[in-house]
């Protein structure tokens, strides 16, 4: 959140608070917000983690058959493709798709125009996800995917704060240096779920709260 500029954030806070509840999604920015006189802003996870996997299957589709690795959005130093290929080698070739602009590059097939129901649905089926995308990643946590988060450089405070709350900083890649000392392993995540339930369940009776209060006004 520090690309904020001064004139900015004067702005945001005074139209703040005006708010009678605030919650946000990275701690950062919490942070930010409380030291300039909102000490009442909270960080929850993403609404998003308010439905389960089977709520969203619902009205998903997808129509690739077979395992695949899945690129959401690359990033200006290619990383997400770098990791894409090295997965696919070491998984007997695997194809790639990558959703975005892009056709067909480097033996990656491209996917364009893809509506909200497929693009859970690719997330679902992917054998692996590699993204900078904080959506593609959430998802991914959401379908209990392998999957790996690359740094959107100044954007990446919200990504980082989600992995931090379920403990799985492991799956950030920050930059080459760290991807070329990666050792690639599988998420177990019978390990995270007391995480993603305790933050889910907070986020859930926060907004449950906020709608009692507003009901009692009534």
């Amino acid at each position: 959140m520090d690309h904020f500029s001064a004139e900015e954030l004067d702005s945001y806070v005074e139209l703040a608070k005006r708010l009678d509840y605030i919650s946000v999604r990275e701690a950062s920015f919490r942070d930010m917000l409380q030291a300039q006189g909102l000490p009442d802003v909270m960080d929850h996870v993403d609404p998003v983690f308010l439905l389960d996997r089977e709520d969203y299957r619902r009205i998903s589709r997808c129509k690739l058959k077979g395992p695949y690795i899945l690129i959401y959005y690359s990033d200006a130093e290619n990383l997400t493709e770098k990791l894409a290929l090295r997965l696919s080698e070491m998984n007997g070739g695997i194809p790639i798709y990558r959703i975005g602009k892009q056709k067909n590059k480097n033996g990656i097939h491209g996917l364009q125009n893809v509506p909200v129901e497929e693009f859970l649905g690719l997330i679902d089926h992917a054998a692996y996800v590699v993204s900078c995308s904080f959506h593609a990643c959430a998802f991914s946590v959401v379908f209990r995917k392998q999957f790996y988060a690359i740094s959107a450089a100044d954007r990446s405070s919200r990504l980082t704060s989600l992995l931090d709350s379920f403990d799985l900083m492991d799956r950030f890649i920050p930059d080459e240096t760290v991807l070329n000392q990666l050792q690639i392993s599988d998420i177990d995540f019978s390990q995270h779920e007391e995480y993603i339930k305790q933050h889910t369940d907070i986020a859930k009776s926060y907004l449950e709260g906020v709608i009692d209060a507003a009901r009692a006004k009534e």
